[in-house]
């Protein structure tokens, strides 16, 4: 890999320096050295670098974004037919279906079912919905993301790399993604995280920071809320 110093500027580079994870690990208490963590943080990277590239394409963001509402929109129809027709049974059909291609059953946990119910078709059906939620809210988060500003145009390449460093942080590290709403400097250890990771590739200045992570914030909060295991009507 090359030096880190090398991966300033216009983030020329594929991946972050070795040195600069092993660094970053050291100062946020993870293992720099972990082959999983490192590929985490490099994706994390290429989240800015997709952007970047993208960027002086006015339409870009139009074009992704009517894509995820249409998907979206499909999603929505597709859960309307499968309730539509739910007396007909479709949690036996998908049992056997599941049976004929020798699939796994699915491992979530549907503590509503019995236990009878719980070996034929039911958690497929239930795992279906599950996973359409999953991307629905996916969506929800990119499309919140893209909308059109009033205001003045959102700095998508540092939106990703908060979207993605919050996952991490959340997701991997099992830590709160906090930042001081406020105060100027926003300094919380999840800031500081984003910071170091921005301002490897290039230097950004600290409002545009903490101005994406409070929207990042915003955006989790709401998805929170949603039960888990929540089946859309």
């Amino acid at each position: 890999m090359k030096k880190a110093e090398k991966t300033r500027g216009y983030a020329e580079d594929i991946d972050y320096s070795r040195e600069f994870i092993i660094e970053l690990g050291r100062q946020f208490d993870f293992d720099g050295n972990n082959p999983e963590i490192i590929e985490e943080i490099n994706y994390i990277r290429d989240g800015y670098i997709a952007y970047q590239a993208a960027e002086g394409h006015d339409d870009y963001s139009i074009q992704v974004r009517a894509k995820f509402v249409e998907v979206k929109k499909a999603i929505n129809n597709f859960r309307t037919v499968l309730k539509k027709y739910e007396t007909q049974d479709l949690a036996t059909e998908m049992y056997w279906g599941a049976r004929r291609l020798k699939e796994v059953k699915p491992m979530t946990e549907f503590p509503e079912l019995t236990e009878f119910e719980k070996t034929r078709g039911m958690p497929y059906y239930l795992e279906l919905f599950r996973l359409l939620n999953v991307l629905d809210t996916g969506l929800n988060s990119s499309i919140a993301n893209l909308a059109p500003s009033l205001g003045r145009k959102p700095d998508f390449p540092v939106q990703a790399v908060v979207r993605r460093a919050a996952e991490f942080w959340e997701g991997y590290l099992g830590r709160k993604f906090t930042v001081d709403y406020h105060g100027s400097e926003g300094l919380t250890r999840a800031f500081l995280f984003v910071q170091k990771l921005i301002n490897e590739i290039k230097p950004t200045s600290d409002n545009k920071i903490i101005n994406a992570m409070r929207a990042e914030i915003s955006i989790r909060n709401k998805d929170k809320k949603i039960p888990e295991n929540y089946i859309a009507p």
